[in-house]
């Protein structure tokens, strides 16, 4: 049985720049700045996009090595880390893979302490077709993991 820390000292927040994400890193944001807790937060890159050559059209990466979806990425999340987190401590964490198996790799990696993750509230036909990220990570995870309705209240709502 896994017991809930005591402090929270990390919290993993993955994104996926919709607008259900931003409320799940909000209520994360929340709980890192009145716990003094590090947040990473998490991208995954589809390993589709990853593999698209766009160097035609642009110079290379300027962080040396991966691809212009994996740069973009770390880009738009630095923007968001900015207008959105103050003076929290963070990182930024960016993978190639499907959004459920990078972020149960992020967790055995890093062993937040919680992971804060989006549900869409799909149901019916939209979820058996989509498979439900949050689902899968609640599944698989071996830290607790927050779920955040696309209303933005923590903790209640389908997955």
């Amino acid at each position: 049985m896994h017991r809930f820390p005591k402090r929270l000292e990390g919290i993993l927040a993955p994104i996926d720049f919709d607008e259900a994400s931003l409320a799940a890193l909000e209520a994360a944001a929340e709980l890192a700045r009145a716990c003094g807790a590090r947040l990473t937060l998490l991208h995954a890159v589809p390993g589709l996009a990853a593999a698209v050559p766009e160097r035609h059209a642009r110079p290379e990466p300027a962080m040396g090595g991966g691809s212009w979806a994996e740069e973009e990425a770390r880009e738009r999340l630095a923007g968001i880390a900015r207008q959105r987190l103050g003076g929290i401590e963070h990182e930024i964490l960016v993978r190639i893979g499907s959004p459920a198996a990078v972020i149960v790799d992020a967790i055995a990696d890093r062993r937040p302490d919680l992971v804060v993750i989006a549900t869409h509230g799909r149901t019916g036909a939209g979820r058996l077709l989509l498979g439900s990220v949050a689902e899968q990570v609640i599944r698989r995870s071996s830290r607790p993991v927050l779920v955040v309705p696309p209303d933005g209240r923590a903790g209640t709502g389908a997955v």
